[in-house]
């Protein structure tokens, strides 16, 4: 039995995806913004929960930003991985001061990982407004 248990979970990791390789990670992260906040291509969040969920490997690096119910896609924006230097929580960065309101969100580092995602300005994605 204990063989069974470990040969489970080595199967188990080798099928996940190693660090640094999120990019086709398909898991959920719900990230809550008490205040509105922006990301690129002028779509604004507004307080609330959202989903920030890989498209999946056919799209590496295209993050799809949806309402917590998954029934309306805000945007799906290209991004770049990018290192963080200390922290392993959930962490949200924002473009540098600006005269813009609300701010607009330049990355994010999901729990664990030292790995995040920079949204990528300008770059062919799909947006779509909030109505």
């Amino acid at each position: 039995m204990k063989k069974l248990s470990i040969l489970f979970l080595l199967t188990l990791a080798l099928a996940m995806p190693a660090r640094g390789q999120s990019y086709i990670s398909h898991q959920d992260h719900f990230l809550t913004f008490t205040d509105a906040v922006a990301l690129p291509g002028d779509v604004i969040l507004e307080p609330g929960t959202y989903l920030f969920r890989f498209a999946g490997p056919s799209q590496p690096g295209v993050v799809q930003v949806m309402s917590e119910d998954r029934k309306t896609v805000h945007a799906a924006l290209s991004t770049v991985p990018i290192m963080r230097a200390k922290g392993t929580g959930y962490e949200v960065t924002f473009q540098p001061s600006s005269t813009r309101s609300p701010r607009e969100i330049k990355a994010w580092f999901c729990e664990g990982s030292s790995i995040g995602h920079e949204f990528v300005a300008g770059a062919s994605s799909s947006h779509v407004r909030n109505r």
